[in-house]
C-alpha cells in the first residue's frame, strides 16, 4: 500500500515536470523572439511563424493525440511524447537558420499533441476518486506557476547565457520526468494493454483531415497576407478554401456517430457560451506575447527586464483562481464571468490609452487588471461548461474545449501578429511619405521592428542616410510600431466585448452547480 501511495505522487511529479517543459517553451518564445530576429535576420512574418508553428500543429493534432492515448495507453503516449518533445527541442536549439527553427517548433507541436492529453488522464487514473480533486488542483497549480516562471527563465537564459538554452533546458527536465514516469506509471496502465489486446476505438479521420486543412489554410492566409498581398490569388484562394472546408466540416460532423467535434453538445446554452468565452480569453492571453516583444522592441528592455515587467499580469492568476471558485459557488457563473470579461476589456483599453505615456506605473494598473480579469472569467467558464453537460459527456465536452482553445490561441497569433505587422508597415510608409523628398525604396520597406532592434539589415540600409535622418526614421518607426500595437489590443478588446455581451445576455443563472 505504501508503494502505491508513493507511486501516485511520483506520477504527479513527473507530469508537473512535463507541464513545466511545455509552458517554458510556449511562454518563453516571446522573450526570445527579438534576439532571434537579430540572429537570423528574419522577417516579422517569420517571427510569427516561430511562435505559431508549435501552436498550429498542436491545434490540428491534439484530438488525434487523445485518441492515440486511448488506443495505446497513457504511459506510452506520455513517454513517447515527452522524449519526442525533448528531441524536437534539441533541434530548435541547434537551428542554423529560421526555416530549421520553424520546422523544429512544428515538430514540438506534434509531440506536444501526443503528450498533453495523457498528462491529465495519468493523474486522474493514478489517484482514488476522493483525491482526484486535490491532485488536479496541484496539477493546475503547477501549470500556473510555470506559466509565470516561463518568461522569467527564458529571459534569464537569453540575457546571461544564450537563447538556445531556452530549448536545451528541456533536456534535464525530460530525463528526470522520463525516469520517474518509467517506473511510476508501469502499473497504472489498463489491463488490456498488458495482455496486448487491441481496442477498437473509432476515430473521425475524415473530420480530422478536413479541419486540419481548413485551419492551416486560414492561418497561412492571415499570417502571410501582408507579405504576399491580401489580393494575392494564394491568399484569396486559401481563405475561400478554408471557408468551404469549415462549412463542409460542419455538415459532415452532424451526420457522424463519433464526430471529432460533437455539435450536439453545443446545443447546451451554458456550454456553448462558456466555450466561446474561454476561446476569447485564450485569444486574449496571446497579447502577453506581443507585450513582452513590445517592451523589448519599443522600450529597449533586455529579455529578463521585459519578463519582469510582464509579471504583474501573471501573478494575480495564482490568487484569483480560488476567489473565482468561491464566487462561482456562492453566486453562480454569471457574476464572476461577467466581472472577469469586463475587467479584461478594461485592461486592454487601458493599455491602448496609456501605452503612449512614458510611465510604467500607469501601465502597471492595466497589467494588474488583466491578471485579475482573465482567471476570473476563465476558471468559472470551464467549471460551468463541464457541469452543464451530463457526466457521460464530460470527456467529450472537455476534449472539444481543449481543441477550441488550442485553435483560438493559434488564430490569436495569426490575427494579432498580422494586425501589428500590417499596421506598422503601412503607417511607417505613410509617415515617410509625409517627410517629402527622396526616400529610398529599401527604407520604405524596412520593417519597423528591424529599425528599433538595430538589426544588421537595418544598419546597412540606414548607413546611406545622414544622422539626423536616421534619428527621424527611428522616431517614425516608434510611432508606427506603437500605433500598430494599439490596434492589436483594440482588435482583441472587441473580441472580448462579444464575450461580455454573451455572458450578460445568454448565460443562464444557476446558483448551484452540479458536482464535477
Amino acid at each position: 500500500m505504501a508503494l502505491v501511495i508513493k507511486r501516485k505522487w511520483w506520477i504527479l511529479i513527473s507530469v508537473a515536470l512535463c507541464i513545466s517543459m511545455l509552458y517554458i517553451d510556449q511562454t518563453g518564445i516571446s522573450v526570445v523572439l527579438p534576439q532571434l530576429k537579430i540572429t537570423f535576420a528574419c522577417s516579422d512574418a517569420e517571427g510569427n511563424w516561430i511562435i505559431n508553428a508549435m501552436l498550429l500543429t498542436m491545434a490540428i493534432l491534439i484530438a488525434m493525440g487523445g485518441n492515440l492515448s486511448d488506443r495505446f495507453g497513457t504511459r506510452r503516449s506520455f513517454l513517447y511524447g515527452t522524449a519526442g518533445f525533448a528531441f524536437a527541442s534539441v533541434l530548435c536549439g541547434m537551428a542554423p537558420n529560421v526555416s530549421f527553427l520553424i520546422a523544429g517548433r512544428a515538430l514540438q507541436g506534434i509531440f506536444a499533441a501526443l503528450l498533453l492529453p495523457s498528462t491529465s488522464i495519468s493523474v486522474v487514473n493514478a489517484f482514488p476518486e476522493r483525491q482526484v480533486g486535490t491532485a488536479m488542483g496541484i496539477y493546475i497549480g503547477s501549470a500556473s506557476i510555470f506559466l509565470i516562471l516561463g518568461p522569467l527563465l527564458a529571459g534569464f537564459l537569453t540575457e546571461y547565457i544564450n537563447w538556445r538554452w531556452v530549448f536545451y533546458v528541456n533536456i534535464p527536465l525530460t530525463l528526470l520526468s522520463l525516469y520517474i514516469a518509467n517506473f511510476s506509471m508501469r502499473k497504472t496502465e489498463p489491463k488490456w494493454l498488458s495482455t496486448r489486446k487491441k481496442v477498437a476505438i473509432k476515430f473521425d479521420w475524415l473530420g480530422f483531415f478536413i479541419l486540419g486543412v481548413a485551419n492551416t489554410a486560414c492561418v497561412v492566409a492571415l499570417m502571410e497576407g501582408g507579405e504576399w498581398g491580401w489580393d494575392s490569388p494564394l491568399i484569396v484562394g486559401s481563405l475561400i478554401l478554408a471557408f468551404v472546408l469549415y462549412f463542409f466540416f460542419i455538415k459532415v460532423e452532424k451526420n457522424l456517430k463519433n464526430p471529432l467535434i460533437d455539435f450536439k453538445i453545443l446545443k447546451q446554452r451554458n456550454y456553448a457560451v462558456c466555450a466561446f468565452i474561454m476561446c476569447a480569453m485564450q485569444f486574449c492571453l496571446i497579447t502577453r506575447i506581443y507585450l513582452i516583444i513590445m517592451f523589448q522592441t519599443l522600450g529597449q528592455q533586455g529579455p529578463l527586464a521585459a519578463s519582469l515587467l510582464i509579471l504583474p499580469s501573471l501573478l494575480p492568476i495564482v490568487f484569483m483562481a480560488p476567489l473565482a471558485g468561491y464566487l462561482l459557488q456562492r453566486f453562480g457563473p454569471k457574476l464572476p464571468i461577467c466581472m472577469g470579461t469586463i475587467l479584461t476589456v478594461v485592461s486592454l483599453v487601458w493599455l491602448v490609452v496609456f501605452i503612449t505615456k512614458d510611465s510604467y506605473l500607469l501601465l502597471l494598473v492595466g497589467l494588474l487588471i488583466f491578471g485579475i480579469g482573465v482567471p476570473m472569467a476563465l476558471n468559472p467558464s470551464l467549471t460551468t461548461a463541464l457541469s452543464s453537460v451530463g457526466r457521460k459527456q464530460r470527456g467529450t465536452a472537455s476534449g472539444i474545449i481543449q481543441q477550441l482553445r488550442q485553435l483560438s490561441g493559434t488564430f490569436g497569433v495569426a490575427v494579432i501578429g498580422s494586425v501589428i505587422d500590417n499596421v506598422s508597415k503601412h503607417s511607417f510608409a505613410r509617415y515617410l511619405g509625409d517627410l517629402g523628398g527622396s526616400i529610398g525604396n529599401a527604407l520604405q520597406t524596412l520593417p519597423t521592428s528591424d529599425i528599433l532592434l538595430g538589426t544588421d539589415n537595418a544598419k546597412a540600409v540606414l548607413a546611406h542616410y545622414s544622422t539626423s535622418l536616421q534619428n527621424t526614421v527611428d522616431s517614425l518607426a516608434k510611432m508606427a510600431y506603437l500605433l500598430a500595437f494599439r490596434f492589436g489590443m483594440l482588435v482583441t478588446a472587441l473580441i472580448v466585448v462579444l464575450a461580455v455581451i454573451l455572458a450578460f445576455t445568454k448565460l443562464k443563472k444557476q446558483k448551484q452547480l452540479s458536482n464535477l
